[in-house]
């Protein structure tokens, strides 16, 4: 069993809501001083949690019902110190998608903005966070089907006594490929949690190898222990879950 020894972090005080939609992200413009955009976001309430709290700042700054994704990642603000989670939201369907000022005492404008004049409005974007907007909706979200598609063609190769095949070594990298696009919660953190979990993904591939050059094993059994290795890890870190 491969234990993953995830550093402890403080948990966040403040959680932003990085809103996508057709090529842009929802920001407010704050009176501060000196004024300037932002995501929207704010306080983390008592027994709230980060996307609960995302959700709520959303439709109280800009009157927008969201829905909260996975948590982009935490940092502490390289400014005011405190400790942020990001998390990724999406517009309800069918409900309005004209943001408006739903709080005039601390912010006077909300805009669409496109993604590619991401840096016209705010300085020092979260480098996760920017990964995840340049990305795309299509690379945002988990493929399950390509993913099932992936297991499928490798219990196969395990059945036929291939899996060391080009073909097999091009699944184990996409396999990996999936542990990767999936670490995204920090960059800190989801550089030790990629690297914790693709040597899971590769164990098990090597073990499924050897199995397969032995009679009377149950090799497809041991792929399927990597499909839910793979799920477990991808409901894992869309659900912003930590393993204490």
């Amino acid at each position: 069993m491969v234990r993953l020894n995830l550093r402890t972090e403080a948990a966040p005080t403040v959680a932003v809501a990085v809103v996508a939609r057709d090529g842009h992200v929802l920001l407010v413009r704050r009176r501060a001083r000196p004024p300037g955009w932002a995501f929207p976001g704010g306080w983390i309430e008592t027994g709230e949690t980060s996307a609960r709290a995302a959700v709520r700042e959303t439709h109280e700054e800009t009157g927008l019902s969201v829905t909260a994704g996975e948590c982009i990642g935490q940092r502490s603000h390289p400014v005011s110190g405190r400790r942020i989670a990001y998390v990724a939201c999406e517009v309800v369907p069918g409900t309005d998608i004209t943001p408006r000022v739903a709080a005039p005492a601390e912010i006077d404008g909300v805009v669409w903005a496109p993604i590619g004049n991401l840096n016209t409005y705010v300085h020092d974007v979260y480098a996760p966070v920017r990964r995840h907007l340049e990305a795309g909706p299509d690379a945002r979200r988990l493929d399950r089907a390509d993913l099932a598609q992936d297991v499928e063609l490798g219990l196969r190769l395990v059945r036929e006594g291939k899996p060391t095949d080009p073909v097999g070594d091009a699944l184990q990298s996409r396999l990996s490929g999936y542990i990767t696009t999936l670490a995204v919660p920090s960059e800190d953190y989801g550089r030790e949690l990629s690297g914790r979990h693709g040597e899971v993904v590769r164990d098990t591939v090597l073990y499924a190898r050897k199995i397969a050059e032995h009679s009377g094993e149950n090799t497809e059994a041991t792929l399927l222990r990597l499909a839910r290795l793979t799920e477990t890890l991808a409901t894992y870190i869309i659900a912003g879950r930590r393993t204490r």
